[in-house]
């Protein structure tokens, strides 16, 4: 892969404190100076099953969800089934924060489930050993 170049995508996510309150007209404002900037916005929500289907029904210009999705349903809202309904119900990408549901999954477990349910996740760490285990990992299931 020397020389290869590996494509990206510069998002902003708007905070879930603005997603969950479900007002359009701020979402529309703040996606759109997102937007103008030449970024692709995201809406970023804790409350899947409540705010995807009706996020979907307004005119907003975003595309892509940032919600917690994880194998021990850890900060997923009500439960992790009907937070997982929710993510199905979009054609937006989506992505998973907290995948690791902040420490209490080992990245051995915890990114086939959220590669099988999401377009891409953001996990967080507090050490370099969670960063050493997680790249061996991933080494892993790219190969």
């Amino acid at each position: 892969m020397a020389g290869a170049r590996i494509p990206y995508a510069f998002l902003v996510f708007v905070s879930p404190s603005h997603t969950d309150a479900l007002d359009e007209k701020t979402l529309g404002t703040l996606t759109g100076e997102i937007r103008n900037a030449g970024i692709i916005p995201g809406l970023t929500t804790h409350q899947p099953e409540a705010s995807i289907p009706l996020l979907e029904k307004m005119d907003i210009d975003f595309s892509a969800y940032m919600t917690p999705i994880n194998k021990k349903g850890k900060h997923m809202v009500p439960n992790r089934e009907r937070a997982l309904n929710a993510v199905k119900s979009t054609e937006k990408k989506v992505i998973a924060s907290k995948p690791l549901a902040v420490g209490a999954i080992k990245p051995a477990e915890g990114f086939p489930f959220v590669i099988e349910h999401v377009d891409a996740f953001c996990p967080g760490f507090s050490s370099k050993d969670q960063i050493d285990d997680a790249y061996r990992v991933l080494n892993q299931l790219v190969k």
